[in-house]
Protein backbone atom coordinates (compact mmCIF):
# COMPACT_ATOMS: atom_id res chain seq x y z
CA UNK A 1 0.00 0.00 0.00
CA UNK A 2 1.88 3.07 -0.96
CA UNK A 3 1.59 6.10 1.35
CA UNK A 4 2.42 9.38 -0.39
CA UNK A 5 3.37 12.42 2.17
CA UNK A 6 3.65 15.74 0.37
CA UNK A 7 4.57 18.86 2.73
CA UNK A 8 4.22 22.35 0.90
CA UNK A 9 3.92 26.03 2.75
CA UNK A 10 -0.43 26.42 3.17
CA UNK A 11 -1.78 28.69 0.57
CA UNK A 12 -4.26 25.93 -0.82
CA UNK A 13 -7.79 26.19 -0.64
CA UNK A 14 -9.81 23.38 0.14
CA UNK A 15 -10.49 22.39 -4.15
CA UNK A 16 -6.99 22.95 -4.43
CA UNK A 17 -5.98 19.80 -1.65
CA UNK A 18 -9.13 17.87 -3.48
CA UNK A 19 -7.71 17.87 -6.52
CA UNK A 20 -4.32 17.17 -5.25
CA UNK A 21 -4.77 14.02 -3.43
CA UNK A 22 -7.28 13.09 -6.67
CA UNK A 23 -4.15 13.39 -9.06
CA UNK A 24 -1.43 11.53 -6.53
CA UNK A 25 -3.69 8.66 -6.54
CA UNK A 26 -4.56 8.43 -10.02
CA UNK A 27 -0.84 9.13 -11.09
CA UNK A 28 0.82 6.43 -8.26
CA UNK A 29 -1.83 3.70 -9.13
CA UNK A 30 -0.80 4.05 -12.59
CA UNK A 31 2.95 3.94 -12.50
CA UNK A 32 2.81 1.36 -9.89
CA UNK A 33 0.06 -1.13 -11.69
CA UNK A 34 -1.78 -0.96 -8.20
CA UNK A 35 -5.59 0.01 -7.04
CA UNK A 36 -6.43 3.37 -6.31
CA UNK A 37 -7.86 2.36 -2.98
CA UNK A 38 -4.83 1.27 -1.64
CA UNK A 39 -3.50 5.08 -2.10
CA UNK A 40 -3.07 6.87 0.78
CA UNK A 41 -2.04 10.49 0.59
CA UNK A 42 -0.66 12.45 3.66
CA UNK A 43 -1.14 16.59 3.21
CA UNK A 44 1.44 18.28 5.55
CA UNK A 45 0.39 21.96 5.22
CA UNK A 46 3.28 23.87 6.97
CA UNK A 47 2.26 27.57 8.04
CA UNK A 48 4.22 29.76 6.35
CA UNK A 49 6.12 31.13 8.75
CA UNK A 50 7.75 27.79 9.75
CA UNK A 51 9.02 27.30 6.29
CA UNK A 52 12.22 28.78 5.90
CA UNK A 53 14.49 29.50 2.48
CA UNK A 54 17.50 31.86 2.22
CA UNK A 55 17.71 32.24 5.89
CA UNK A 56 14.18 33.90 5.75
CA UNK A 57 10.57 32.23 6.21
CA UNK A 58 8.45 32.21 3.29
CA UNK A 59 5.87 34.86 5.13
CA UNK A 60 8.99 37.30 5.67
CA UNK A 61 9.35 36.70 1.19
CA UNK A 62 5.83 37.66 0.67
CA UNK A 63 6.06 40.60 2.80
CA UNK A 64 8.91 41.80 0.69
CA UNK A 65 7.37 40.44 -2.51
Amino acid sequence: MPLLKVSYASVQNEEKKAELIAELTKTTARVLGTQESSVWVILDEVPRENWGVAGASLAEHDRKS
